[in-house]
């Protein structure tokens, strides 16, 4: 199964407060047919030219030895979704988003990414470098955020049994002080006699307690039924207990690696501190790729590409002395990764081994360094620490947040760390 692993919402211009306005059936937007509307075949197709207008551009550019244009620089300001501040998406927000963009855009780069013209290599006039990628930064967001919902339709039971990975409820729980004490407190409590625990700690608990049980996949009902039992016995400690451990278990997962997703292509040295991998040589692919270009050029992009996997990875992999040593070889056999150009604007990872890369993404934009050390840490192992559902409470939308926002495997500008290093090694040296 693909794991689309582009949107982590480092694109976002507008709000998530967006998320609580008008319901989608208010608006009568078909959720689960919404990509396929005219509505997103409009924003996919006019994404599409963004992607081939970008390219056409730097490529002009590159011939006039100017810098070419880069979505994503990089450096920080990324906002952070974590538990407390998840980001929300869905179809009615995507439209909301894109009206308010279509204000801000000019009309003549609104004519050229929603008409059939002939795509130039040159921004609209009037425009700066900065403002014109600023724009178009916006606007691929929002066509990313189209592809996102577009799995989302596909796929839309599979991310409502994803809710059950939801661990807000148990960081909830951690912020109350003296938890032991309150929910004794809790116990005690009648109707006539509320004690000293205040109204927003006794919902907090109840709320938490409700939402460890349904990470069981059990019914609503059942898990409220059952929080009525714990209250009505004064035992809710228990209802706690039985929980606790499941909770802590989904805050845990996604930074180790199972013994089914370790990569036995790949070797530790533990004498040199090496994790040696073998990467299939991408020349074949590039070649594919860029089969419609000047013939003199492929060795170059073949160059390109090579440099490209390993400098990131091996830069971003390098910690306390221990490094990643990235080895092309032409054996397919043998190798433990690949990389291959899809259509479209993504990256994924497939199978553990296969990177997925969008043809139209850009090897100079500081995304894709960044997704190409993200997909990597999928070919060790590493699950998604980012946490993507349908919201329980309006169920035209979906949550996102990531738990630990500085972990490579979490979000954009998160880095490889210590505890992956521990875990690669503890994993690899088996």
């Amino acid at each position: 199964m693909i794991r689309f692993s582009f949107i982590f919402f480092y694109y976002l211009s507008i709000s998530s407060s967006l998320a609580h306005s008008s319901s989608i059936e208010e608006q009568q937007i078909p959720i689960l047919q919404f990509t396929s509307s005219d509505y997103g075949i409009k924003i996919l197709t006019a994404g599409e030219r963004l992607q081939h207008w970008i390219k056409i551009i730097n490529d002009k550019r590159q011939e006039q030895n100017i810098a070419p244009l880069v979505l994503y620089k990089g450096g920080g300001g990324s906002p952070i979704f974590n538990y407390d501040s998840p980001y929300y998406l869905g179809p009615l927000l995507i439209m909301s988003k894109l009206d308010l963009l279509k204000k801000e855009m000019p009309q003549a780069m609104l004519d050229i990414l929603f008409s059939k013209s002939e795509l130039l290599p040159i921004i609209p006039e009037g425009l700066s470098d900065e403002k014109f990628t600023s724009l178009a930064h916006s606007f691929k967001r929002i066509y990313l955020e189209v592809i996102e919902w577009q799995d989302v339709e596909v796929n839309y039971a599979a991310y409502k049994m994803r809710a059950n990975r939801d661990v807000r409820p148990y960081y909830q729980l951690l912020k109350l002080n003296s938890l032991e004490a309150k929910m004794a407190e809790f116990n005690k409590m009648t109707e006539n006699k509320l004690g000293w625990l205040s109204a927003a700690d006794q919902r907090t608990i109840e709320k938490s307690l409700l939402g460890m049980c349904l990470a069981t996949n059990v019914l609503n009902e059942a898990c409220e039924a059952e929080l009525d039992e714990a209250i009505r016995n004064k035992n809710i400690e228990k209802m706690y207990h039985q929980y606790i451990d499941l909770a802590k278990y989904w805050v845990n997962f996604p930074f180790k690696i199972s013994p089914s997703k370790r990569n036995t292509r790949i070797h530790l040295d533990i004498v040199n501190k090496q994790i040696i991998v073998p990467f299939f040589d991408p020349k074949d692919e590039v070649r594919e790729k860029f089969s419609t270009e000047d013939p003199d050029q492929l060795d170059r992009h073949v160059e390109q590409a090579r440099n490209f996997i390993k400098e990131n990875i091996e830069l971003e992999f390098k910690l306390e002395g221990w490094q990643v040593l990235i080895q092309f070889t032409d054996n397919n056999e043998t190798a433990a990764a690949k990389l291959q150009f899809v259509e479209g604007s993504y990256a994924a990872t497939e199978n553990a081994s296969v990177i997925k890369m969008g043809k139209l993404e850009s090897f100079d934009d500081n995304f894709s360094k960044w997704s190409i050390t993200h997909e990597f840490g999928h070919v060790l192992g590493f699950e998604d620490c980012y946490l993507r559902f349908i919201d329980r409470e309006n169920p035209n939308q979906l949550v996102y947040y990531s738990i630990d926002p500085q972990n490579l495997m979490c979000a954009v500008g998160g880095k490889f760390n210590k505890t992956m290093l521990n875990e690669i090694i503890s994993v690899y040296a088996k």
